[in-house]
């Protein structure tokens, strides 16, 4: 019961006291606002072809607007409390009406749109997703409108196995390392010493593994804490533990 009542209150953190806490006081872009769009659609571009090419993906838009009985919008909580947009289409004076919701997700249209476009094993689809969700709390990642890639991929029985989902993610990393190179051709501060993206996925192992993260002997001697921390931890204390965590939130403890 305690899971099904954290499903409900989905994404972002839920209330401005404690986002104020995380956001940075003194933070200015890099980027003028035009370089910024210059950037952000080049490397949307490069990850988006980069997606179809080692993922066999083809590009395919997905419905803005579905017909409430579709059947095709995912509603995103079990006690219908976050609903979609809907509104009325009166259409041909009235003759054929039509009501009419926002997408808010494409799971469902994801797998209904691989066997209307006849794919086959190892191929699938992607597709940069516009939905509307408007009873989310908006805080400083999540906002009513929603712009992201889904993608789906026709796979076999035999296929459903770890070390074929190792691989689609190394795929996919090798994708996001490769859109490293142009960011910094784009970036306006290439002085700038920035780390991006590098070697092999580390693709978590399954619950229960109990390797350990090594933490520098220094920081695990100044801050008092353990010189190794499971892999298993939640993310932001893994990049606290592996000295990646900004300095305004080193003083958070590990959970």
């Amino acid at each position: 019961m305690a899971d099904e009542k954290a499903d409900l209150v989905g994404p972002g953190i839920g209330n401005y006291e404690d986002l104020e806490k995380i956001l940075p006081q003194d933070y200015s872009s890099l980027l003028t606002p035009k370089e910024t769009m210059e950037a952000l659609y080049a490397v949307k571009r490069s990850m988006e072809e980069g997606l179809c090419r080692e993922l066999n993906l083809l590009m395919v838009q997905v419905p803005l607007i579905v017909d409430t009985t579709s059947g095709v919008n995912n509603y995103l909580d079990r006690d219908g409390s976050r609903t979609p947009i809907q509104f009325h289409i009166s259409n041909d004076y009235w003759k054929n009406p039509i009501d009419a919701e926002v997408v808010q997700a494409a799971t469902r249209w994801k797998r209904m749109a691989l066997k209307q476009f006849g794919m086959e094993v190892g191929e699938g689809l992607i597709t940069d997703m516009r939905a509307v969700r408007k009873d989310y709390f908006l805080d400083h990642d999540h906002s009513a409108y929603v712009d992201q890639w889904d993608w789906e991929l026709v796979v076999t029985e035999e296929q459903r196995n770890l070390k074929f989902l190792t691989e689609v993610v190394q795929k996919t990393w090798k994708v996001l390392k490769g859109a490293d190179p142009c960011v910094g051709a784009l970036s306006a501060a290439e002085d700038e010493e920035v780390s991006g993206p590098s070697g092999e996925a580390d693709v978590p192992p399954r619950r229960g593994d109990t390797g350990q993260i090594p933490r520098s002997p220094e920081k695990a001697a100044r801050d008092g804490r353990p010189a190794g921390v499971p892999r298993d931890l939640h993310l932001r204390d893994r990049v606290d533990a592996q000295g990646r965590l900004p300095a305004r939130d080193e003083g958070r403890p590990l959970q």
